[in-house]
């Protein structure tokens, strides 16, 4: 029987309430094209939502698939499989002191301020909190499960996705702990000291009974050196940056770098966007999402990469 695949974005949820049964978030949407950009034809969708014909014209014209939906009662999970390892946030302390002495867990020990507080189910910046006193956390609401972490004078934030016997590394465009993007290069030249990340990053694949996920770390400075968190969390499901990975390599394979483009709807100018006529951009979202505006733009220099990504931005802003 042919079989139907959800992108269940509410994945982190739906591991924190143990629930098997779709969650309905009201954003899931602003996520699902993306399934159409890396599946092949034959892999349809299950979905609620309504889209706008031209919206699947376009999609259709850049990817030639001519089928997006299936009405099959045989449905998998795309995003993330409930039926592998389900890692909920508050198993990163006891992995932590498994693969590093050198990490000071904080979950049932006193809380020492400033810190960062996840809740469990929390992804992407939402579910996290920047607490500097007793007082912050005593504001908090029908807090649940939750994990504390160290505040650090944070340098550079960055992940890599796990894709079974390869590892992809990237860089993260982070503001206020809100996922807004991610840098891709060829050569890696960023990392401090690969061996070092590396290692780790082959201690944690050897310990986890899972074959796909995603790990964010970060540098930070601590008494004037540049010091390495390698995990700092693990998503044991789909990134936005593992798709759009992939998105980049099959579209995108000769160019050196790219940047993915997370814009607020509400701030562009829809008219300007098919107005584009540049080939180093490629619009992934549909034009009539609700929240987000998506698409990745590449260039062989890293310099010049960035300020075409700022041209892109300021042109498709509403004036």
């Amino acid at each position: 029987m042919e079989k139907a695949y959800r992108v269940n974005i509410d994945y982190d949820l739906q591991v924190a309430v143990e629930s098997t049964k779709p969650l309905k978030p009201n954003w899931q949407r602003e996520w699902e094209y993306l399934f159409w950009w890396v599946e092949p034809h034959d892999k349809l969708l299950s979905s609620h939502f309504q889209y706008h014909e031209d919206d699947l014209k376009y999609i259709e014209s850049q990817t030639g698939r001519q089928h997006f939906f299936s009405q099959s009662d045989q449905i998998e999970n795309w995003w993330g499989s409930l039926n592998q390892q389900k890692l909920k946030k508050t198993d990163l302390p006891e992995i932590r002191e498994k693969l590093y002495s050198d990490f000071e867990s904080h979950r049932g020990k006193p809380i020492h301020y400033p810190c960062v507080l996840k809740k469990d189910g929390s992804f992407s910046g939402k579910g996290v909190y920047f607490l500097q006193s007793e007082a912050d956390f005593l504001k908090l609401q029908k807090l649940s499960d939750y994990i504390t972490e160290p505040f650090r004078d944070i340098v550079l934030d960055f992940s890599y996705y796990q894709f079974q016997d390869k590892r992809v590394y990237y860089r993260s465009v982070v503001k206020d702990g809100q996922y807004l993007g991610s840098l891709f290069s060829k050569n890696n030249e960023w990392i401090r000291d690969a061996n070092e990340l590396n290692l780790k990053a082959d201690k944690l694949r050897d310990s986890l009974d899972i074959k796909e996920y995603g790990v964010d770390c970060y540098y930070y400075k601590k008494d004037n050196e540049i010091k390495l968190e390698a995990l700092c969390e693990i998503n044991s499901r789909k990134t936005i940056a593992s798709v759009v990975y992939q998105i980049y390599q099959k579209y995108f394979p000769d160019y050196a770098f790219a940047k993915n483009l997370i814009l607020p709807m509400k701030k562009i100018d829809i008219d300007r966007i098919d107005t584009i006529n540049d080939s180093r951009f490629l619009r992934l979202s549909p034009k009539y999402n609700q929240f987000f505006f998506h698409g990745i733009v590449v260039e062989n220099n890293e310099n010049d990469l960035l300020r075409l990504c700022d041209q892109f931005q300021e042109f498709l802003y509403r004036s």
